[in-house]
């Protein structure tokens, strides 16, 4: 049985914004389920190499077959929490389906600029340009991230520091009480 009213923040943005970085800020521990890693485990139990691409492929096959095939797993992971961030979803209907399923949901949106993303990607995943067009590409035109980005009622830019970073993510603490 879920617990009375948990808290499911959606955290969302593109690619390099720092969502990961944001959610270590927030210092939630286990509250944390990133929309990758049941493909993770997938990809790595079949022996493929997990990167972008492959990490694309498959979430591309999943949600096909199914628009909801996660909603399970995270409404099973929420039922044994105060609040769960749940982060990168990339298909509205899921993201619509848990909005539907929580009373106590919020579409939170990390922004930064794509200079900033460009570098961050360069030094996490060692990619180029060429690398960060084509991820943009996926992002805009074979995912559904746009209109998920549109949900979002709160925003927070993350160009600056880390230290200016952590003072949002105390806020964000702070006015959720968690």
């Amino acid at each position: 049985m879920m617990k009375k009213n948990p808290l499911l923040i959606i955290l969302t943005g593109e690619s390099g914004v720092g969502k990961s970085t944001f959610i270590n800020c927030l210092k939630c521990g286990c509250n944390w389920y990133e929309s990758s890693r049941e493909i993770v485990r997938l990809l790595r139990k079949s022996g493929e190499k997990v990167m972008h691409d492959t990490i694309h492929n498959m979430a591309t096959k999943k949600y096909e077959e199914n628009p909801y095939w996660q909603v399970p797993m995270i409404l099973s992971e929420l039922e044994k929490k105060d609040f769960l961030i749940y982060d990168g979803p990339r298909r509205i209907a899921e993201v619509r389906e848990l909005l539907r399923k929580c009373p106590r949901a919020i579409v939170i949106r990390i922004i930064a600029n794509d200079k900033i993303r460009l570098g961050r990607l360069k030094q996490r995943d060692n990619i180029n340009i060429k690398d960060f067009r084509r991820i943009k590409r996926h992002e805009s035109k074979e995912t559904q991230l746009n209109q998920i980005l549109n949900l979002a009622v709160i925003v927070i830019e993350n160009n600056e520091s880390l230290v200016e970073l952590q003072e949002k993510a105390n806020a964000v603490r702070t006015c959720f009480n968690f």
